[in-house]
């Protein structure tokens, strides 16, 4: 039985401020829920599911029965932040090695205020594809712990680190660290060079990359399109996955 108490918190964290006081989030988890009870970054705090789901689900659920609170769904709508509710919505937080610093010996992402939480979920999905362990995002970008951040990642967020950190927090750590920027003005990225493996930065999805980003890259890197009428320009996370395909597997 889901208790008022336990309500009124879970409902809380979809505020960022109780996010960063709980160290809390939730997470709607119908299609990754196996991925996330086998992994260890977080801890399962308490699992909310409707009957029919707790039914199905027996083999997955036999080492959580105790965390598993059966809930109807005019409770799930309550809990989950999202539209259209799943069945299963898990209650989360995750312990110390999701809080250790990075590590950025070879390829990641600077996202440099990225703003729709869709794009944020995509690439850290990309990133994951790819196999660049971590991602990093300037302070003021989408939140990580926005339950369509976590919905777009398909799971990734499990494997892959996101760290907020300005440009200038990065640099001081990593001096020599090669900064790469996507720009519809930069070097053809099918016919570069193969590159150090550095940062690569993309920019704000209206406004591209900040100024003050675009002062601190090293090389600009373009994605050509078809001669004649064509878009004005391609997604961010579109972008970030020609770009992050190409330099993972340089000809």
């Amino acid at each position: 039985m889901l208790s008022k108490n336990k309500l009124k918190l879970v409902r809380s964290l979809q505020l960022k401020k109780y996010l960063q006081k709980y160290i809390i989030f939730t997470v709607v988890v119908e299609y990754f829920l196996t991925e996330l009870l086998q992994q260890d970054v977080f801890e399962i705090d308490s699992i909310f599911a409707t009957p029919s789901f707790i039914q199905t689900n027996e083999e997955i659920l036999k080492f959580y029965l105790k965390k598993t609170i059966t809930v109807g769904s005019s409770e799930l709508r309550q809990l989950s932040s999202l539209s259209t509710p799943t069945e299963v919505v898990a209650l989360v937080n995750f312990n110390e090695e999701m809080k250790a610093g990075p590590d950025v010996s070879s390829w990641a992402f600077y996202l440099d205020g990225i703003q729709n939480p869709g794009n944020l979920g995509t690439i850290l999905r990309i990133a994951d594809w790819f196999g660049w362990h971590q991602v990093f995002a300037s302070p003021g970008s989408a939140d990580l712990f926005n339950a369509k951040v976590l919905q777009a990642s398909m799971g990734a967020f499990l494997r892959v680190r996101l760290h907020y950190k300005s440009l200038d927090e990065i640099q001081a750590q990593y001096p020599d660290l090669p900064l790469y920027g996507a720009d519809m003005g930069g070097d053809d990225i099918f016919t570069a060079a193969p590159m150090e493996p550095g940062l690569l930065l993309i920019g704000n999805e209206g406004k591209g990359l900040s100024a003050e980003a675009r002062s601190k890259v090293d090389r600009f890197l373009s994605i050509p399109g078809a001669k004649g009428p064509k878009a004005e320009s391609l997604n961010a996370a579109v972008a970030a996955g020609i770009l992050c395909a190409q330099l993972s597997n340089p000809a």
